[in-house]
């Protein structure tokens, strides 16, 4: 890892607009089919991914969220743009009580991309917490239906409970490798993603072995919030209030995707305003 070195820029007046300025193009967005895509690069030439279905219909999956789980903003320009700082898990799930209020559930979310925008859908955020787990994130349109290491997210579960943090950092509590399966920490932890073209583009070092090491540290992140509709219901998100703990997995369908920044803490309890106490990944 190295010493963190950029610095936090004022935000600018136009920071507010990215997320509204996205939203514009939802109803112009379209899906695209996978024809002998083979590897990321060919794959992110689509800003929107692809799908393989024996109707060749690329209407079978959400463009304009992976539209924008595709996005590549430089973190430079990302750092200028931070709107947000979560520090706690009812800074998500407020967040999720507002999306259930006007009727957001998973399908198709072009048509309430401005409302998602008014909620902070597109913008820049930072979330300050813990690693509880690193994961491949499996065969996604977004990423054309690669399945390589290369090809595919890392999901990250952000926590924000010091205690697992520290169970998990020395051992006593073992997070679910099952993709399928919940425990508590993945019940209490917010998804971020670090996405394959981005990875490739800004941080090659990122690897999933590099990242599973850090588990149980304080870390702190930069990067785009969306709400991940494919899985805002009620058997995978725990923010619905009777969502089942059998099944649910994730705090938030809200994410951090594609993470632009990530910093790991190397002291005992870093403050996020004092830079020289990270170090960037």
């Amino acid at each position: 890892m190295r010493r963190l070195v950029f610095v936090l820029l004022a935000v600018p007046l136009f920071a507010q607009d990215r997320a509204h300025t996205l939203a514009a193009a939802a109803g112009s967005v379209q899906g695209n089919v996978c024809h002998n895509i083979t590897t990321m690069a060919a794959c992110h030439q689509l800003t929107t991914g692809c799908t393989i279905n024996k109707h060749n219909d690329p209407n079978t999956y959400d463009a304009y969220l992976v539209f924008l789980k595709n996005q590549t903003i430089s973190p430079p320009l990302g750092d200028t743009l931070v709107t947000h700082t979560f520090s706690s898990l009812s800074d998500i799930a407020a967040l999720d009580q507002q999306a259930r209020a006007v009727g957001i559930a998973n399908g198709n979310q072009a048509p309430f991309a401005m409302k998602l925008a008014d909620f902070g859908a597109g913008e820049i955020d930072r979330v300050v917490g813990y690693l509880y787990y690193a994961q491949d994130g499996g065969v996604e349109t977004c990423n054309c239906k690669l399945t390589t290491t290369d090809d595919i997210d890392f999901h990250l579960g952000i926590g924000f409970d010091s205690t697992m943090a520290s169970n998990i950092a020395g051992g006593t509590f073992v997070v679910t490798t099952n993709p399928h399966g919940t425990d508590k920490a993945k019940r209490t932890s917010i998804i971020a993603e670090m996405t394959p073209h981005y990875r490739a583009t800004f941080h090659h070092t990122w690897t999933l072995p590099r990242v599973q090491a850090l588990a149980g540290r304080q870390v702190m992140l930069i990067g785009q919030l969306l709400l991940d509709t494919d899985h805002n219901v009620i058997a995978q998100n725990c923010a619905f209030p009777n969502a089942p703990k059998t099944s649910c997995w994730r705090a938030s369908a809200w994410e951090i995707h594609p993470i632009t920044r990530f910093f790991v803490c190397h002291a005992t309890n870093c403050d996020p305003t004092n830079l020289s106490e990270w170090d960037e990944l």
